[in-house]
């Protein structure tokens, strides 16, 4: 999926260049909470402030953190996004919309509430009506940051780099040097250090399948060997000592 979703926006942003195109990303507010209401029952704990003896609540809608909660949020965004465009084969978060003359006059992929959208100016007359159906926050054009992107419209020409979100990621990963005691390496690591290396993994991870391979294999190995010891602590640190973000 992470694959297809790569060469998906590497074709949106390679038909933003087209003249009379331009280039937007969107941000939807609560997209959970914008879903349709709940099939199944799931009941929860009020907040504090509103708990009573024997009362529970009855959830209406999906809420960040439930299995099926992305799965609503994309079944309602796709519904209606799908009156006025086609979803594609080869990934289903990703939407088009042709013409009057059959050529392709827009696109839009969506990753959970965040949109990514290229087209003609008709496109947008055309797709507005649907996407103001939901609370929208951010709304840019033509440069902004999406998923840790900067992307930026200049002409014909659309730039687009990860090394802003790397550099901020290696300042927060750097944190795995504070450590005041290592373990030793076959001792099993403390849970505070294990919550460091989740982060840490997961930002490596990130930049590894969009924009830096050459750290996937050290992450595979990680990865897949529980549980995690002071070697695995030290191996973590010699992968961030040496990544150097590129400019």
């Amino acid at each position: 999926k992470q694959w297809y979703q790569r060469r998906v926006r590497g074709i949106l942003l390679g038909l933003a260049a087209t003249p009379g195109w331009h280039l937007k990303s969107v941000d939807v507010t609560s997209a959970f909470l914008q879903s349709e209401e709940m099939d199944r029952d799931v009941f929860v704990n009020p907040p504090k402030e509103e708990r009573r003896p024997g009362y529970l609540w009855k959830l209406k809608k999906p809420l960040y953190g439930l299995d099926d909660a992305s799965r609503k949020w994309y079944l309602t965004i796709s519904s209606v996004l799908g009156n006025v465009c086609n979803v594609t084969k080869i990934d289903k978060t990703t939407f088009y919309s042709r013409g009057i003359d059959g050529s392709v006059d827009g696109l839009i992929v969506i990753h959970v509430d965040d949109l990514l959208i290229a087209g003609t100016p008709s496109f947008y007359s055309k797709i507005r009506p649907a996407i103001s159906k939901f609370k929208l926050g951010r709304i840019e054009s033509d440069s902004f940051t999406y998923l840790g992107w900067d992307v930026e419209k200049r002409g014909r020409d659309v730039y687009f780099s990860q090394s802003k979100y790397a550099k901020i990621a290696r300042e927060d990963m750097m944190k795995l040097f504070q450590i005041n005691e290592l373990p030793l390496p076959a001792e099993e690591v403390s849970e505070e250090i294990e919550t460091l290396m989740r982060r840490c993994i997961g930002k490596l991870n990130w930049l590894a399948t969009q924009s830096t391979p050459q750290l996937a294999f050290g992450l595979l190995d990680l990865t897949t060997r529980r549980p995690w010891t002071g070697r695995d602590v030290r191996s973590l640190q010699k992968m961030v000592r040496h990544f150097e973000p590129n400019e």
